[in-house]
């Protein structure tokens, strides 16, 4: 994936672009967060390892619209 035809997150300039780009936006905070709470949690040696799932948010553009 190049950055030249493909946004892989919400950049804060993106819709501020001549032709606005559709862009992907990830939970920053909650990922953070939750990062921070795994890492934490290795200290524990009763700890068990985890998935963690986020929803994206798809965020539509001038740059995807017919």
């Amino acid at each position: 994936m190049t950055r030249s035809t493909k946004q892989r997150h919400d950049l804060e300039f993106a819709g501020m672009l001549s032709t606005p780009l559709t862009s992907v936006r990830q939970p920053k905070y909650r990922l953070g967060r939750t990062a921070a709470d795994l890492m934490l949690g290795e200290s524990d040696p009763d700890h068990r390892h985890r998935r963690v799932l986020f929803q994206p948010e798809l965020v539509v553009r001038d740059s995807s619209r017919p």
